[in-house]
């Protein structure tokens, strides 16, 4: 199987046709479940990673990403306090 799988990290962003992931604080389990599933699939992905340190912040890369990705895996518990006041809107998206 050959699939390409595209790992993207603020501020980066890749326009192309390649089914999107957003990512955004996941625990371990989620990136090994993930990782399984991908490893299923020959689908070219881009999978966006956001899990900065706690100063750091890039909300534009984040809602710009939330809208333009086909899903989005939101991990509340692992999220710290300014992405779990954001996480009532991420749900909301249809994705």
């Amino acid at each position: 199987m050959d699939n390409k799988i595209l790992i993207i990290t603020p501020p980066d962003k890749i326009f192309n046709q390649n089914l999107s992931v957003l990512l955004i604080y996941p625990s371990t389990a989620i990136k090994k479940e993930l990782q399984d599933i991908l490893a299923d699939t020959n689908i070219e992905q881009n999978i966006y990673l956001y899990e900065l340190e706690e100063d750091e912040h890039n909300f534009d890369w984040l809602l710009d990403l939330s809208k333009m990705s086909d899903v989005v895996i939101l991990d509340v518990d692992n999220s710290p306090y300014h992405i779990k006041m954001l996480s009532s809107y991420l749900i909301s998206l249809p994705n």
